[in-house]
């Protein structure tokens, strides 16, 4: 079959994504649209140099050192009604936290209750080895398990934000959590988060990010 576009191979071409972005991380540099940031501590960011690894940032060798990318607080998407797609890894699987998702900051804290985000991964809400749908309102946060360990291949995380509640898929399928308490209630941007919970850097890998409002 031939497309006149490439976004009739996923969409009808009368379905309008608002605010519609992806980014595929290849080439020689990270896309201008994105903003490193070093959280706590000094993060490294750059290129992989393995074939289909994407952007790395690793972390300095001290305890909660964390690194993100995001939009530099340009806030593009609905806190009740956004699409965040991430493909992303962590190089180690322990004493490490991992996110992708959706945050209203720049520096979002983990576990802490600070910022407003929707995120999915080991964010550091709680003590566990699973992947996390952590929703945060700026006061207190929601940490809901899906039962998936962490491991150090890529997976896919899609994050839905509806009006009443957020859920998160992983490689396609069914809905593993859904989040109904301390949603975000503030527009928001793409973010991708690494921190070290050891003496010891950590790295975390994102291929591909998608993000669109409903």
């Amino acid at each position: 079959m031939v497309f006149c576009s490439d976004y009739e191979i996923t969409d009808d071409i009368l379905t309008i994504r608002k605010a519609r972005m992806w980014c595929w991380f290849d080439g020689g540099a990270l896309h201008d649209r994105w903003t490193t940031n070093c959280v706590s501590g000094i993060s490294t960011f750059g290129m992989s140099d393995e074939i289909g690894e994407g952007f790395e940032i690793t972390t300095a060798a001290t305890s909660p050192n964390r690194g993100s990318i995001n939009f530099c607080a340009t806030t593009h998407y609905n806190c009740d009604g956004a699409i965040a797609i991430g493909i992303t890894r962590s190089t180690e699987a322990t004493s490490r936290g991992m996110a992708v998702g959706l945050s209203r900051d720049c520096c979002p804290l983990s576990g802490s209750g600070c910022s407003q985000v929707v995120l999915c991964g080991d964010t550091g809400a709680c003590a566990t080895n699973s992947t996390l749908l952590t929703a945060c309102s700026g006061c207190c946060f929601t940490a809901t398990s899906t039962c998936v360990a962490h491991n150090e291949v890529f997976h896919t995380y899609k994050i839905q934000l509806n009006m009443c509640d957020a859920t998160v898929t992983i490689d396609g399928g069914c809905i593993l959590a859904t989040n109904s308490c301390n949603l975000p209630n503030q527009p928001l941007q793409p973010i991708f988060i690494i921190t070290t919970r050891t003496a010891a850097t950590r790295t975390g890998q994102i291929r591909y990010f998608e993000a669109y409002n409903t």
